[in-house]
């Protein structure tokens, strides 16, 4: 102190006389008066300053030990985007050291996602603000991508002057693989459930034409034969015969019935357009009184058979809402060729309904119907669009491609339905 003239935050440690240490500032100074010297000093006690040093320290070792044993990659990054950080999870997430990713950018961001990061990178900056579950695809040092959640906040200097983003990124490959396993397992589910709707129809199609071809033709032979019976049988068992033939007749149109139910063989003999038109004749207009309107623009619409199945089996099953749940008085049925594809249109004036919660709860009456053909739709390739609203009544709209080959002709031939553009 004398040499130098003063001294500046000496540290020490005061021993009282009961033997406690207690930590001191020392500064002072030196003054001088010819030959006579004289020290000015100030002592503080600093206990209180040591305490929270070392609680400080204490927190920061905390948190460097939770931030070096996350599973989740830590980093910070400047307003350029170049890491100034990374914890240890980086090299277990894509192979890198912190070190070697120490001054790295973006540049092993997927391309795809770089650019949406580039895109945007302006208005974080600009804005002062991070992100939330921003998800990007990573290249590993193997070559491999890696699915990240990034969650970022941005940390400022003493005049508000951005520094850069302190962020954590999550490794969610593994449930990015899974949901992706997932949805192509239902995509499977869908595809199967409209599978079984094909067998199930073909299956009834075989019964139909069993019950057509045999049954159906032998009470006929047997009726007829009954009736040349007739004239060689007594007059008073007559009357038996007429009864027994009348029987039969009703027996006959019993059979026929229950083949159409089973099965239309219009749809297969005639097509979808015929199948269709009867449908809302037997149906709707005879069975229910329901006033009907079918309107055919009488192009062809050559279809794939699963195709036929499928749209016959949704249409059906939006008739037959029209009559247990919209309460309808009246129905129209429209079918159209449109740029290599049918579209097919229902529409009624009864109760109407909300779309979107019948979709999302489709265990509820008409939902689960509607669910079902959307499914058939979306097998096909197709699409279902619904307009409705309460007390409005409602309009549905398939669409379908027409068969390939067809598709091909039209284009070669340039025909265009002017509906299409």
């Amino acid at each position: 102190c004398v040499e130098r003239g003063f001294v500046r935050d000496l540290e020490v440690d005061y021993l009282t006389p009961a033997g406690q240490r207690i930590p001191v500032e020392i500064n002072a100074a030196v003054l001088r008066a010819g030959d006579h010297i004289e020290i000015l000093g100030l002592t503080r006690d600093i206990t209180e300053r040591k305490r929270a040093e070392e609680a400080l320290r204490e927190h920061q070792q905390r948190i460097s030990a939770i931030v070096e044993s996350s599973s989740d990659w830590i980093w910070t990054i400047d307003p350029t985007g170049r890491h100034t950080y990374s914890n240890h999870a980086v090299e277990k997430i894509l192979g890198y050291s912190p070190a070697e990713f120490q001054g790295m950018g973006l540049d092993l961001v997927h391309p795809d996602d770089r650019r949406i990061v580039d895109a945007q990178w302006p208005v974080w900056v600009e804005t002062r603000q991070g992100w939330r579950n921003l998800v990007l695809r990573w290249r590993a040092r193997d070559g491999s991508y890696r699915h990240l959640e990034s969650t970022a906040v941005p940390f400022l200097g003493p005049q508000g002057t951005l520094l850069g983003f302190h962020g954590v990124d999550r490794d969610i490959t593994d449930r990015k693989q899974a949901e992706e396993s997932l949805l192509a397992h239902q995509e499977r589910l869908r595809s199967l459930a409209s599978e079984l709707s094909l067998v199930e129809e073909r299956e009834r199609h075989r019964i139909a034409m069993g019950l057509h071809d045999h049954a159906c033709q032998t009470l006929v032979l047997s009726k007829m034969r009954l009736e040349q019976l007739q004239e060689s049988l007594p007059s008073g068992r007559l009357n038996e015969i007429v009864d027994i033939c009348a029987t039969l007749d009703k027996t006959v149109e019993s059979v026929r019935e229950m083949i159409f139910d089973l099965s239309s063989p219009t749809l297969y003999k005639f097509g979808l357009e015929a199948a269709l038109e009867e449908l809302l004749e037997d149906k709707l207009r005879v069975e229910h009184g329901i006033h009907c309107t079918f309107r055919d623009d009488g192009a062809p619409k050559p279809l794939a058979e699963d195709v036929r199945i499928l749209l016959y089996q949704s249409v059906r099953e939006l008739l037959i809402n029209a009559i247990k749940h919209a309460r309808a008085h009246q129905v129209t049925l429209d079918i159209a060729r449109c740029n290599g594809s049918i579209r097919i249109t229902v529409a009624d004036d009864g109760v109407g309904f909300n779309a979107e919660e019948a979709l999302a709860t489709p265990s509820r009456r008409r939902g689960f119907g509607l669910f079902n053909i959307k499914e058939r739709m979306d097998y096909i390739g197709g699409a279902l669009a619904m307009e409705s609203r309460s007390g409005q009544g409602s309009r549905f709209t398939l669409i379908a491609r027409l068969a390939a080959t067809d598709t091909a002709k039209e284009t070669h031939d340039g025909d265009q339905d002017p509906a299409g553009g």
